[in-house]
């Protein structure tokens, strides 16, 4: 299993380079044989099945925000399977994922970086997924609508989720506690480098089953759909024609 490192760095992903250290990694890895079981992951794992096995050769697989490998056992008939993600103990827990002897994967290759940074083919991917990343905590934009696009082969599929803001779980996300109302209040006091440092910690990128889809509808993506998953997430599904 090859192992790559990204010298790409910005303060959101050291932010997530902080909060996913060696402690979350082993508390992912514990709970990842029951939270593949829970009734959303079970709708990810199905659909990437359906997916994988659609194509009629062995295809090449991009995992963004792969964490534990959590879902490779979902895959079929891979020849490839890169994944990426910005936290490296996460990866080193990657290397031996839930499920590992049901994997058919001929190969993995995983990466430490940014996926905005990488330098991925182009037109390299036949399925490209990302589960649980995109609209919390990560923002979903055009940019990477077109980085998906330039990396999917023709004819590949594209499927992720990203957060429900209906969904109560994320509530809290949207409670401001009483240090911030106190330092809202006096925000415009406040030097401008401050300023900056508190609405990047505020930045929240949660984003409606209609904006995404208005995103789809700019992007250079022709074919797509959307719909709610049972808990926590929209799904959303593309193919580069």
């Amino acid at each position: 299993m090859q192992a790559i490192q990204l010298s790409h760095r910005s303060n959101l992903n050291k932010r997530f380079e902080e909060s996913y250290d060696e402690q979350a990694a082993n508390t992912y890895r514990e709970h990842d044989a029951r939270d593949i079981r829970t009734p959303a992951s079970r709708q990810v794992i199905e659909h990437l099945r359906q997916l994988s096995a659609q194509f009629p050769d062995k295809i090449n697989v991009l995992d963004i925000g792969c964490g534990t490998g959590r879902f490779f056992h979902a895959l079929y008939n891979v020849d490839e399977l890169t994944g990426i993600d910005l936290s490296a103990p996460m990866l080193a827990a990657a290397k031996k994922p839930v499920n590992e002897d049901r994997l058919d994967i001929g190969k993995i290759k995983l990466i430490h970086g940014d996926y905005l940074s990488a330098k991925l083919p182009q037109q390299g991917f036949d399925l490209i997924y990302a589960i649980g990343v995109f609209g919390h905590p990560a923002p979903i934009t055009k940019e990477v609508l077109d980085h998906f696009y330039k990396h999917l082969a023709p004819g590949g599929s594209l499927f992720f989720t990203i957060a429900d803001p209906n969904d109560e779980s994320y509530h809290r996300a949207f409670h401001k506690s009483l240090a911030r109302r106190i330092v809202e209040r006096s925000f415009r006091f406040l030097p401008s480098n401050v300023q900056a440092y508190f609405n990047e910690r505020w930045q929240r990128y949660f984003i409606s089953q209609t904006e995404m889809e208005t995103l789809f509808e700019d992007s250079q993506f022709r074919c797509y759909r959307t719909w709610p998953m049972v808990s926590r997430f929209i799904a959303c599904e593309a193919m580069k024609s």
